[in-house]
């Protein structure tokens, strides 16, 4: 686990050096707001330099004001000028949590998180999505963004009390640190902090790396959940189309075996990544694969 701040242009005369003196390992610093080159943070290149001389790792975040689908993709282009010839340790996040966004609804603003992300991976960065509990349960589906990672607001608990994955929490907007009051956050996500942490999601039934048996035919995804595509049966690697039916969609026979290079907790569900795509391990509290 590690510990961090996020930061943006209402925080000014920062020590960089004392921040990582006591004890902050990363920042994730606000780029920008909206679709438009003027919403530039004011703070963003002295933050981004000040930190990366300090040593303290770096990821960073828009904050969106998205009112329809298609301006996710602006957003993620004025975010991608913001950042442009810089390197980050962590995501760029996309940041959820505007009235104006709220209004879309469900469907359209999980749409609105999927576009951002493809379009910032496209251009070789890691993508996330940050937004309140609330949020994450009433107006983003969690298991269309399972891809990506994760950044919980939820403050004054002990835990998150989320029941999916949680890579980022942001337990504090109130953070004592190097002579500021600040949001803080902690970092649990392994391909960061290399460590196999809690998530506060349930221990999962599976283990990575390790090979298992189909104990039913099952569909190959293109994402963790039933609302990701069933994927076509030229997609599947080599070895998995000699376990295969050959027809249009693919769909893995009972007795295959599989190895598991991750695991994704939708709900009370797990789901598989394969090295032909995504199986469900447990679902509606039903083991397929033993």
């Amino acid at each position: 686990m590690l510990k961090g701040i996020d930061i943006s242009e209402w925080q000014t005369n920062v020590d960089y050096m004392k921040l990582k003196q006591e004890g902050i390992d990363f920042a994730i610093i606000r780029c920008g707001y909206g679709k438009n080159i003027s919403q530039k943070d004011k703070m963003f290149e002295k933050h981004y330099s000040g930190l990366r001389y300090a040593g303290i790792k770096v990821g960073c975040y828009l904050y969106s004001y998205c009112n329809k689908v298609e301006n996710a993709i602006l957003e993620a282009r004025n975010c991608l000028e913001f950042i442009k010839g810089k390197q980050f340790d962590l995501p760029i996040f996309y940041d959820l949590e505007d009235s104006i966004t709220r209004s879309c609804g469900r469907v359209e603003i999980t749409q609105m998180a999927i576009n951002f992300c493809q379009e910032i991976e496209r251009n070789g960065y890691k993508a996330g999505v940050y937004a309140n509990l609330d949020w994450f349960k009433n107006y983003i589906d969690i298991s269309k963004i399972s891809n990506y990672k994760i950044w919980l607001a939820q403050w004054q608990v002990q835990k998150p009390s989320a029941d999916f994955r949680v890579d980022y929490w942001q337990f504090t907007n109130k953070l004592k640190v190097a002579g500021l009051s600040i949001d803080g956050d902690y970092c649990y996500d392994n391909s960061i902090t290399g460590e196999n942490v809690d998530n506060f999601v349930e221990k999962s039934k599976f283990e990575k790396g390790k090979t298992y048996t189909l104990q039913v035919d099952l569909n190959v995804r293109t994402g963790a959940g039933t609302n990701y595509s069933i994927k076509k049966y030229q997609d599947l690697t080599p070895d998995g189309k000699n376990h295969a039916y050959k027809q249009n969609s693919a769909c893995l026979k009972k007795g295959t075996k599989v190895t598991c290079l991750d695991i994704i907790k939708v709900g009370n569900d797990e789901w598989l990544r394969i090295p032909s795509g995504y199986v469900a391990g447990f679902y509606k509290n039903k083991e397929y694969i033993k």
